[in-house]
C-alpha cells in the first residue's frame, strides 16, 4: 500500500498522533497495577504507543526524501539521520532508540509486552513528545509553515 502524503494527509497523522498522545498522558498517571489489570486499556494504551510512535517514524522518513538526505535501512536509522541533521535535538538520542524499539516489540512480540515496558512508555513520554514537536516543526518548514 502505498500512501501520498499530501499537506492534507500530514494533517490527519499528526491530529491522530495528538490524540493518542492526548490518550497516553491522560493515562500516564494511573496505578501500573490498573492499566496492566484492565486489559481493554492496557490494549488502548499500546495501539495509542504505536500509533504515535508510526506517525513519528512516516513523518521522519518524510523528512528524509523531502531534504533529500541518505535513505535510511530501518526505522532506527531515520530517526537517527534526523538526530545527525539535528533536526531531532541530540540529547533525545536514546528516546529516539526507545521509541523505535518499543513499537517494534508491541508490533512483533505483543507477547513479551511487560508492565516493565508500560512503565518505560509512561517515563519516556516527554521526550517522545518532543521528537515529535521536532519532527513536526521540520515539517512545517518543508510545507511553508510557520
Amino acid at each position: 500500500m502505498c500512501i501520498v502524503l499530501t499537506k492534507e494527509v500530514i494533517k490527519k497523522i499528526c491530529s491522530n498522533a495528538e490524540g493518542a498522545m492526548n490518550f497516553l498522558e491522560r493515562h500516564r498517571d494511573m496505578h501500573l497495577g490498573e492499566v496492566i489489570g484492565n486489559k481493554e486499556l492496557f490494549c488502548a494504551f499500546l495501539y495509542c504507543f504505536v500509533m504515535f510512535a508510526q506517525a513519528v517514524l512516516t513523518m521522519a522518513n518524510y523528512i528524509i526524501v523531502k531534504r533529500n538526505f541518505d535513505l535510511p535501512k530501518n526505522f532506527q536509522e531515520s530517526l537517527m539521520i534526523l538526530v545527525d541533521s539535528d533536526i531531532i535535538p541530540e540529547n533525545l538520542e536514546p528516546q529516539a532508540k526507545l521509541l523505535v524499539e518499543l513499537r517494534n516489540l508491541i508490533l512483533h512480540n505483543e507477547t513479551e509486552v511487560s508492565s516493565e515496558n508500560i512503565q518505560t512508555i509512561a517515563e519516556n513520554l516527554s521526550q517522545f513528545k518532543e521528537i515529535y514537536i521536532a519532527i513536526k516543526g521540520e515539517i512545517g518548514k518543508i510545507l511553508g509553515e510557520k
